[in-house]
């Protein structure tokens, strides 16, 4: 009796031994935990320059986002696939941008990836997040005052006008102005307007920056203009 209870032992373990065998083979091997790329990153194209830090756009213009992998040389033996959040919006190693879009992606942002997850073929995967700054330069109107070429009536004591007008697609955003007067600079932040005193008779010269607070800007040509110190006329 003894003898039979030990050859049913034998054999109980010896079909247990070959399921775990059996199920230990139908398990998928995993992923290499060491892959061919060592990093990756993000950049944003536009205007024939790559920028890899602020990722701005000038929404005025076309663009596209480009993802970097270390080594180089694999960019080709990998997949991408962009997100935004956890929604998956497109592949391909760039993700292009209309000027449309970017306009869009101001008011509804998930029609912009903020996350590229990259796959190797043996299964492992890389992902960055990063964030992209969507911004209409301002601009500046080329009709100023005084117009090119203008003569002034006046003399040291008068105050001439100088008005300019600015604008931006961007809401919301508070634009600073810089007015150069025969190569001196004068900061006067929201204002379209100023008057300045203190023109000799003769030629002089101006232009106006605008600057966003994105650090976009916008400049008129130079203006030449005359100051003549007669009675009546244009001041």
């Amino acid at each position: 009796m003894g003898k039979l209870l030990f050859a049913l032992f034998n054999a109980g373990a010896a079909i247990l031994m070959g399921a775990l065998l059996v199920a230990c083979l139908d398990i998928p091997d995993a992923p290499s935990t060491s892959s061919v790329i060592t990093g990756a990153s993000v950049v944003v194209e536009q205007f024939g320059k790559q920028d890899s830090t602020l990722r701005k756009i000038n929404s005025n213009e076309s663009s596209a986002l480009i993802a970097k992998v270390r080594p180089s040389k694999y960019k080709d033996d990998v997949s991408y696939y962009w997100y935004n959040d956890q929604e998956l919006i497109d592949s391909g190693r760039t993700f292009p941008i209309s000027s449309k879009n970017a306009l869009a992606g101001q008011t509804n942002p998930n029609r912009i990836p903020n996350k590229v997850v990259i796959h190797d073929q043996d299964g492992n995967s890389i992902e960055r997040e990063f964030t992209v700054v969507i911004n209409a330069p301002p601009m500046l109107s080329e009709t100023t005052i005084p117009s090119d070429g203008d003569t002034l009536i006046g003399d040291r004591h008068t105050a001439f006008l100088f008005k300019w007008s600015s604008s931006d697609n961007d809401r919301n955003q508070l634009l600073e102005h810089v007015i150069t007067i025969d190569h001196t600079n004068y900061a006067v932040g929201e204002l379209n307007e100023i008057r300045q005193s203190g023109l000799a008779k003769g030629k002089h010269s101006f232009r106006v920056i605008v600057t966003d607070p994105l650090g976009d800007s916008d400049t008129t040509s130079i203006r030449t203009f005359y100051v003549k110190e007669s009675s009546g006329g244009k001041q």
